[in-house]
């Protein structure tokens, strides 16, 4: 476990030690942000781009340190025996933001725009299919996962329900990626993964609500 904690510290670091390198290949003048259509609308010095990448890893180091501590103020007490868990996610999302940051500067310096943003739909999918891999097993408590009132309120409606929601992202994720391989285009993607997504999570709080009303009819 602690291997894995080191590793993603590790990972938090990569994009800083990448862009150092990459440094005198990067032009002095990046596109920073773009439009509606895609396209860079704002300009700015490299050194910007550093900015960015160094907010990215305080976020990666953030997440690392949170899943590693997550287990002492959890009041539950139920995420004690799940730090592999928590640590195998945190591990996972260091990896996730590392890729988008090596792509933020790879397309830094070829200048190409579509380098960076044209595959993230699909790499946020299949970053969601490695979550719900580890939630069909997660146990209750008041910080990640399904925390409607009805898994709060009972172990096995939020066991069911993990259970049903983590198969459901799990494969469902991975369906979308296969669609998202014969769509046209970026727009196209992303709305697409946007509404895959927020179809799952809702069949899956509607479902919590039907073990809970089962629950309570049997009770």
């Amino acid at each position: 476990m602690k291997t894995k904690f080191l590793i993603s510290l590790l990972f938090s670091f990569v994009p800083l030690i990448y862009m150092a390198y990459q440094w005198n290949y990067i032009p002095e003048i990046v596109p920073l942000h773009f439009d509606a259509d895609f396209n860079p609308d704002r300009f700015g010095a490299k050194s910007e781009l550093l900015w960015i990448l160094i907010f990215v890893s305080c976020i990666s180091i953030l997440m690392t340190l949170l899943f590693k501590f997550l287990p002492k103020i959890d009041t539950k007490k139920n995420l004690e025996n799940q730090r592999g868990i928590l640590e195998s996610i945190a591990l996972g999302t260091s990896i996730f933001l590392t890729i988008i940051s090596f792509y933020i500067i790879q397309s830094a310096i070829s200048g190409s725009k579509i380098l960076m943003i044209s595959n993230l739909p699909i790499f946020i999918l299949l970053f969601m299919a490695f979550l719900g891999n580890y939630m069909i097993n997660l146990k209750q408590n008041h910080f990640i996962g399904i925390r409607t009132p009805w898994t709060l309120a009972s172990k096995s409606v939020w066991k069911k329900t993990h259970q049903f929601a983590g198969k459901l992202l799990f494969f469902g994720s991975i369906v979308g990626v296969i669609i998202l391989l014969f769509l046209p285009d970026f727009k196209v993607k992303l709305i697409f993964m946007g509404f895959w997504l927020i179809s799952i999570m809702a069949v899956s709080v509607s479902k919590s609500y039907n073990f809970y009303r089962q629950e309570s009819i049997v009770g």
